[in-house]
């Protein structure tokens, strides 16, 4: 018998903010930088859908690899497809993006789990492992108001902060 794949994952986008020390994106990454087409995405879906049945909905997609999801325009839309699939979604975001905005898209959209790095405990040392200056009290802030919208929200959203 055929065992089905447990791991997935979908870069929506390569794009990032940060240049963080540990990823390879920061120095070795060469190719072009682009957004997923949803077509593709779609495309990718229905046949994770169909040809891994169960395992599909029991282990989360994760939507991310060398780039912050967020990035992409129609994140959320893609969310809410995999959702309307039944397939459960997850990311791993950092938290300078939760804009209220984005935080609004992300909430509403049906993922099911997110994993947010909050690195040091200052600007200096998030600065030092990022890439980027003067970040660590605005993703602090950003993750509060995050987290305090989705309590009110009553989403059943599971966050992993790391």
């Amino acid at each position: 018998m055929k065992k089905p794949f447990s791991v997935f994952n979908i870069e929506l986008t390569n794009h990032c903010i940060m240049k963080c020390i540990m990823c390879p994106r920061t120095r070795s990454m060469t190719r072009e930088t682009g957004y997923m087409a949803f077509d593709l995405f779609k495309k990718a879906i229905d046949e994770l859908s169909v040809t891994q049945g169960a395992a599909a909905t029991d282990a989360p997609l994760w939507l991310h690899h060398f780039g912050e999801s967020l990035m992409h325009p129609e994140f959320d839309r893609f969310i809410r497809y995999s959702a309307e699939k039944n397939i459960r979604t997850g990311l791993s975001i950092n938290p300078l993006m939760l804009t209220d905005d984005i935080s609004g898209r992300l909430l509403g959209s049906g993922i099911s789990i997110i994993y947010v790095s909050l690195d040091g405990h200052d600007d200096e040392s998030f600065s030092r492992i990022r890439g980027v200056k003067n970040s660590y009290t605005r993703s602090r802030e950003r993750l509060i108001s995050f987290l305090e919208k989705k309590i009110t929200s009553g989403t059943e959203l599971n966050v992993v902060l790391s």
